[in-house]
């Protein structure tokens, strides 16, 4: 259970109001604006929503949120492609992190049941280098 794939990608944080239509608005501006998402988290808290997206185009994405008053944090985030959905993966990926000291910020999943995922996981800045070394060595 080797990644077929380990790269860099581009996730940017925005803050939604938590009400309805709201992710709605968010989803609408990057679509007109011919993004692609190829992963996404949200979560929840109070009456706030963070999402994060992993996008194809940085730069259009921000603009695109930016003109709906969103505000718009970026962040590299590790890629790992494995060609077959299996248990463990998770698991390897957070103790050879783990044993590295490496503090994983944000992770989630993108796959299709059996089929290949794709783990998304952004770690620190300051130790962004040393954990896309690690993660091209599983």
């Amino acid at each position: 259970m080797k990644p077929t794939n380990v790269r860099e990608a581009n996730q940017i944080s925005v803050i939604l109001q938590d009400v309805p239509g709201e992710l709605a608005r968010a989803v609408e501006a990057l679509a007109k604006a011919g993004i692609n998402i190829e992963g996404l988290c949200q979560t929840t808290g109070g009456n706030m929503v963070m999402v994060r997206f992993i996008v194809d185009k940085v730069e259009e994405a921000q603009e695109a949120l930016e003109t709906e008053k969103k505000t718009v944090l970026f962040q590299r985030v590790i890629a790992l492609r494995f060609e077959k959905d299996e248990p463990g993966i998770l698991a390897k990926i957070a103790r050879a992190f783990g044993d590295a000291k490496i503090n994983i910020v944000d992770i989630y999943a993108s796959s299709s049941r059996g089929d290949a995922a794709t783990i998304f996981v952004a770690v620190p800045p300051e130790y962004f280098t040393r954990a896309m070394k690690l993660a091209k060595e599983l």
